[in-house]
């Protein structure tokens, strides 16, 4: 969860529900959805977030490995994260991990 409060600039509370806000099963799939209420991410800018060293926000703490190294290790195991977000408003990482 740090890693992704550190990249979006978004405090975490007390309220996990709202950031751990959907899990499901699919066939082969666990889909873990995370929801912040952070700056967002431009359209454009959406796949380079899980490139090495890359960091949007300057002013926003960081080295730009965090979501780089949970990438890796989610696609490594055959699963794939998909990024939703609204400039401003929110981001949703879906994460759809693997079974087995």
């Amino acid at each position: 969860m740090d890693l992704f409060k550190r990249s979006q600039g978004s405090e975490i509370t007390d309220d996990t529900h709202d950031y751990l806000k959907n899990i499901e099963e699919a066939e082969e799939l666990t889909l873990l959805s995370v929801k912040d209420n952070g700056v967002g991410i431009e359209p454009d800018k959406k796949e380079e977030i899980f490139s090495k060293f890359t960091r949007l926000k300057p002013q926003i703490e960081g080295t730009g490995l965090g979501l780089f190294i949970i990438n890796k290790m989610v696609t490594n195991q055959g699963g794939r994260i998909e990024v939703e977000s609204e400039v401003g408003d929110f981001t949703t990482f879906n994460i759809y991990l693997k079974h087995g």
